[in-house]
């Protein structure tokens, strides 16, 4: 079986057995896991090397992957097993630090269920609250230079696993707030997909009707949009006006402008937060009558999906009512 995600990151090592401090090793690398023989088996690789390094075999439920709270810089992450006292550190290399949290979201939902699909899992509310630069380092106490983007090696910004102070509850504002946050992009979402199933844009992979188990993150998938942008000389023009402003994109934006902006995290992520919201109860009728939807459409994937392939049939109608009429 190939592999299920790949993420590129250092390790990490503790600066003694018994330290509470971990330094980023400069080496880069990727953690990777694979389902085969019914059992999830997940190592780290040298990128420079191809060499397969702490290679373990992980049961479902037994280990969690999660950030590491005391690390300022947000990147060190901690693999931490339940059934013994092992640890693994590593620190997330991509230059793009928003993608970090996707990235933890999956490697830890895989660990629990290795039937995950990458990108399905909604992202917690608390990703605004991770720290996008890095502490300034220290001279003192340095145990030598950091790798490019790296927590640093230093007594001041190196990772302590020491507990961090307990952060206050949350003010109920505060979640009323952060609901209203994400019931807004679901519904920028849901507006999105809407006007692009009236240009003809959206379809699923088989081109057959959704079904009960059908899920947006397949219909949605990257490689699903890559397909359809490059089979599609004319979408670029149908899509630009329903694409932010500050994008930049030409009057009529190729394929290759186009697949960058439709496959991005923040995209995969809205997709994602709409299917879930899809399955756990569903969306207002009220927001799928604004978007020109049935009422029912927002009650799950399948009618939201059938609800879309209805805007175009009812198009094809109207044309061919008014071909008639002429």
């Amino acid at each position: 079986m190939s592999i299920l995600i790949s993420v590129p990151a250092g390790r990490c090592h503790r600066r003694s057995p018994d330290s509470k401090w971990v330094d980023p090793a400069p080496e880069k690398g990727s953690i990777e896991m694979k389902f085969e023989d019914d059992l999830m088996h997940l190592w780290w690789k040298s990128k420079s090397t191809g060499s397969i390094e702490d290679e373990l075999i992980v049961f479902p439920g037994e280990a969690t992957f999660e950030q590491v709270k005391q690390d300022p810089t947000g990147r060190t992450h901690i693999l931490k097993f339940s059934s013994s006292d092992q640890n693994y550190f590593f620190w997330f290399q991509r230059a793009n630090k928003s993608t970090d949290l996707r990235a933890q979201v999956d490697l830890n939902a895989f660990l629990q269920d290795p039937s995950y699909r990458v990108g399905s899992a909604p992202l917690p509310a608390v990703a605004a609250a991770i720290p996008s630069t890095p502490m300034p380092s220290s001279s003192s106490g340095s145990s030598g230079p950091s790798a490019p983007g790296a927590p640093a090696r230093s007594a001041a910004g190196a990772a302590s696993l020491e507990p961090a102070a307990t952060p206050s509850a949350p003010s109920a504002g505060t979640g009323a707030a952060a609901s209203s946050s994400s019931l807004s992009t679901q519904e920028e979402m849901a507006r999105l997909l809407v006007q692009w199933a009236q240009s003809g844009g959206i379809s699923s992979p088989s081109g057959a009707a959704a079904d009960d188990a059908a899920r947006l993150t397949d219909v949605l998938s990257p490689a699903n949009i890559t397909a359809l942008v490059r089979s599609d000389p004319s979408i670029g023009a149908r899509l630009k006006p329903l694409l932010p402003p500050a994008l930049g994109l030409s009057e009529n934006p190729t394929a290759e402008d186009l697949i960058p902006v439709l496959t991005a995290p923040q995209i995969t992520d809205a997709v994602a937060s709409l299917d879930n919201a899809l399955r756990s109860g569903g969306l207002p009728g009220g927001m799928m009558r604004d978007l020109g939807l049935p009422e029912g459409a927002g009650t799950s994937v399948k009618a939201f999906l059938d609800a879309l392939a209805g805007l175009k049939k009812g198009d094809a109608a109207s044309e061919d009512r008014m071909e008639t009429d002429e």
